[in-house]
């Protein structure tokens, strides 16, 4: 197969190095982005917290990066991965997408360890926001992500991706409606979001357009069955572009 022959042969460092899992993205599509990536430059780098105005950044203080700001006319959405908000611990992180057809195109990225999950759902309702009300899809699995459902709902933001309700799940029942905000990003609903984005990406319809993000897909793996990121590795942008 192809990836055992860029293994054994490799043309570049990253074809090289074998792990104890199976590739979820070949290199092959990943040289590709990553040449597209290498090339694009973001207008600016800024620090955006829920509490003060954004301010250019430009050292380790920034959080968003941005690319493009939001065009008229344009349709976006904002993902949501939420973490616990410490020093040391997994990245939160929101992903802004252009919608053009055929390609998604990637217009910013706040990503940041030190946001605790109420005050990144206030980000990712500012973001959502300045994007010309951007439809917005976060995480709903675990603590973390039911924080940030009921904090976008306490929020009053209309354009949440949400589904018919479940158990266990944050939810508004008001007016006889009920209904879970968030995508579930485990069980059966984890492979199928997984296989999409391995698809756009083969099939060249999506934009990972950062390098950061590139690291996340190279090492991106399917271990004892699972696909998912080696120990001590983050995957917190591709999960969130999911």
């Amino acid at each position: 197969p192809e990836e055992y022959f860029c293994q054994e042969w490799p043309s570049t460092p990253a074809e090289a190095f074998v792990t104890r899992g199976s590739k979820f993205f070949q290199a092959i599509w990943l040289d590709r982005e990553e040449e597209h990536a290498k090339k694009r430059r973001p207008l600016a780098r800024i620090e955006l917290v829920d509490n003060l105005p954004p301010v250019r950044n430009e050292m380790s203080g920034a959080n968003f990066t941005l690319y493009e700001p939001p065009q008229p006319g344009h349709f976006y959405v904002v993902g949501g991965d939420a973490a616990e908000g410490l020093p040391h611990g997994d990245f939160s992180c929101a992903p802004v997408w252009d919608r053009p057809f055929p390609r998604r195109r990637r217009v910013g990225l706040w990503h940041s360890r030190r946001m605790e999950p109420t005050a990144f759902a206030d980000i990712i309702t500012i973001l959502a926001e300045w994007y010309n009300m951007a439809k917005v899809i976060n995480e709903a699995s675990g603590a973390f992500g039911r924080v940030v459902s009921q904090r976008l709902l306490d929020n009053g933001y209309p354009y949440c991706y949400h589904t018919q309700r479940t158990a266990g799940t944050i939810s508004n029942s008001s007016n006889q409606q009920s209904f879970s905000v968030g995508f579930l990003t485990h069980g059966p609903s984890r492979g199928a979001m997984l296989t999409d984005l391995q698809m756009a990406v083969r099939d060249g319809l999506w934009e990972i357009g950062d390098l950061r993000a590139m690291n996340e897909y190279r090492q991106f793996e399917i271990i004892d069955r699972k696909a998912q990121a080696p120990a001590g590795e983050n995957d917190d942008i591709l999960i969130a572009a999911a």
